[in-house]
């Protein structure tokens, strides 16, 4: 019997291209009525006018920043969501912004698109919204308008701006506390505060807290990242519950210092200019290969794949732990 699949997740760059590019004149014709609030036939006069040169008749009806605001939020759907969750940092909402610059007036509209988006995307599904999640949105919002009001929509600008801005202590802690805070229980919630994650990180390197949040700036997207959170999180030992939670917090911003150590002189490239970083860590949350889950036992070793091995031994057993959770982890170059 073969194993069961998995609806396929198109990422946000896919669809983009599809409704741009593959299926453009489809969406053309059929969607842009939508989107521009006309008539099916309005719309279609107005392409007959224009030789079905959709670009000269979304000009005759001044309405081009409303189909681009459409493609923007397809295209970045998902950043003030991953942004609220740690697993980006400011500099990675750069891509918003074209090698040409945008116009400060466009970019704080689409600001406030994808916001409205994502808190709308949150509510949908999420049973309670917490109040911080509301306000990580909302201050990341405000960031990102002052960021390009100041930077006058320049792109390095503005990249420069966002850039010293998360690596300032304060927004690097809370970035942390905000990966640590995600859907963690109620109870535990209360005593998991942004002191309680500066005190552990302090505690894993007392030395190099400033270089640390410099490259934790530039490490943009840290996928899976809060997937194995969620697994460390996950082990129950014999601890008391307050203990536990110090014990993951402890070992997950270990592997990200340590994460930092290997790749951090890499932030830089040799003109000694910042550059974006992404630390894939999907690695960490691997199980057994699907052709094991059908095999005498492979359910089994399914269960307790190369992701729960890693967690067990960052609990018991450090220092083996995280050489083996270092070797699962890789880094590419947002801008090259």
């Amino acid at each position: 019997m073969s194993p069961p699949t998995k609806p396929v997740r198109f990422n946000p760059e896919v669809g983009w291209h599809l409704l741009s590019d593959v299926h453009k004149p489809e969406v053309q014709k059929s969607l842009y009525p939508i989107i521009l609030g006309k008539s099916q036939f309005d719309w279609n006069t107005a392409l007959d006018r224009h030789g079905n040169d959709a670009s000269r008749a979304l000009e005759e009806i001044d309405e081009q920043n409303l189909v681009r605001l459409f493609y923007d939020v397809i295209r970045f759907h998902d950043l003030f969501g991953v942004l609220s969750t740690g697993e980006a940092s400011l500099p990675v909402m750069v891509d918003l912004v074209g090698f040409l610059g945008i116009q400060p007036t466009y970019a704080k509209r689409l600001f406030s698109a994808l916001m409205i988006f994502n808190l709308a995307d949150v509510y949908g599904s999420v049973p309670k919204v917490r109040r911080e999640k509301v306000h990580a949105f909302c201050g990341d919002w405000r960031v990102l308008c002052e960021c390009i009001g100041a930077a006058d929509g320049v792109r390095e600008k503005f990249f420069e701006s966002l850039r010293e801005k998360a690596s300032e202590n304060r927004y690097a802690v809370n970035r942390l506390w905000r990966l640590m805070n995600e859907e963690v229980s109620d109870d535990l919630r209360d005593r998991l505060s942004e002191d309680t994650v500066f005190g552990i990180l302090t505690e894993v390197s007392p030395t190099g807290i400033r270089k640390f949040c410099d490259h934790l700036a530039l490490f943009c997207k840290l996928d899976y990242c809060l997937r194995f959170k969620k697994k460390l999180a996950s082990k129950r030992g014999g601890l008391p519950p307050e203990q536990h939670m110090r014990m993951w917090i402890n070992r997950m911003i270990m592997l990200l210092v340590e994460i930092d150590r290997r790749y951090g002189g890499i932030c830089t490239d040799p003109d000694r200019r910042w550059r974006r970083l992404g630390i894939q860590m999907s690695g960490l949350t691997r199980v057994a290969p699907l052709a094991a889950i059908g095999e005498p036992g492979g359910a089994g070793r399914a269960a307790n794949g190369v992701g729960e091995t890693i967690r067990d031994l960052l609990l018991s057993q450090e220092p083996l732990g995280k050489k083996w959770a270092l070797d699962e982890v890789y880094v590419w170059y947002m801008d090259e």
